[in-house]
């Protein structure tokens, strides 16, 4: 999770990997042999680890924890587009090893590196270079897993390098009301009200966005109010949605949530210990003060209406 969002670096974020992609190209962003993983996308604190850890019930999803990687990959891989393959393949491989959190992978990648130096020229891709990594995930954690996922919020800002660089991935944007999402960034001493109102609307607008520029199908929305409300009709349709069988074992996270690395290292994820219920709704009611409702509403109302949160 980001403490610090500023505006401005997300704005020069874009306008330098925009000038980045548009540069010739010697080896390509995306891979041929269509690869379809999918992105759990929205605000932080929306609910997305609690449908990590749901979806990680499917016996053939296996989704790592946060990675901060995909933006200074993409970057590098542009950057160094006339070096060797090598070269590059070390510099994506350094990405994600020394990303923050990484450690909670709990995973080496001196073998990835050395498969993705030996890829075929027609295989030469950032997406294949990816797809090792998270593989390799799977690999060590889930051997039976077919098919794996993204839970990264921060990646909900890059979602149009993302869609470059994996074209038949599908995208689940799950999304919370913006006062709960302010009130648990701030409880949990994430981010300040300002900032955590203004990561909530980047959030919302961005996916807005991006939904105008891909095809329906490959794109669900839900809510965490539904999620934890009327649970296994959503994950149904999420099911549905990924063209996988849907598997008892989604409903029962708690069993899953043990096994999480860093559901057991950090607090704001105590909550996924327990069953599914609603206490969470609603609870920026109590946890912020009047001073801060009055901070926050101005700041967030809008996207709240056209969401059609009920204003109080």
């Amino acid at each position: 999770m980001v403490k610090y969002f500023p505006k401005l670096r997300l704005a020069m974020n874009h306008f330098i990997m925009d000038i980045l992609i548009a540069r010739e190209m010697t080896y390509p962003l995306s891979a041929k042999n269509k690869l379809n993983p999918f992105f759990i996308i929205g605000a932080g604190r929306s609910g997305t680890t609690l449908l990590r850890t749901m979806l990680m019930g499917h016996p053939e999803i296996i989704i790592p924890p946060e990675s901060f990687a995909f933006r200074p990959a993409f970057k590098k891989f542009h950057i160094l587009q006339n070096s060797s393959w090598g070269k590059i393949t070390n510099a994506i491989i350094k990405c994600y090893s020394s990303s923050k959190q990484f450690s909670m992978w709990d995973i080496e990648l001196t073998n990835v590196e050395l498969k993705g130096t030996q890829l075929d020229n027609k295989d030469k891709s950032l997406a294949n270079l990816i797809d090792l990594i998270y593989r390799e995930y799977g690999r060590i954690n889930k051997p039976k897993a077919l098919r794996w996922g993204d839970k990264t919020p921060l990646n909900t800002f890059y979602l149009k390098w993302v869609n470059k660089t994996f074209p038949n991935a599908k995208f689940i944007n799950l999304i919370r009301d913006g006062r709960d999402v302010v009130s648990s960034l701030k409880v949990a001493g994430l981010s300040s009200i300002t900032n955590s109102c203004l990561r909530w609307n980047q959030a919302i607008e961005m996916v807005r966005e991006f939904e105008k520029t891909i095809e329906q199908e490959r794109i669900i929305t839900g809510r965490y109010e539904d999620l934890v409300s009327n649970t296994q009709f959503e994950i149904q349709n999420i099911c549905q949605f990924l063209e996988m069988d849907f598997s008892d074992g989604m409903i029962n996270h708690e069993s899953v949530s043990l096994n999480m690395m860093d559901v057991q290292q950090y607090e704001h994820f105590k909550n996924l210990l327990n069953p599914i219920n609603k206490k969470s709704i609603g609870k920026w009611k109590d946890n912020l003060s009047n001073i801060e409702k009055k901070l926050m509403i101005p700041k967030i109302i809008k996207n709240l209406k056209q969401l059609e949160y009920v204003i109080e």
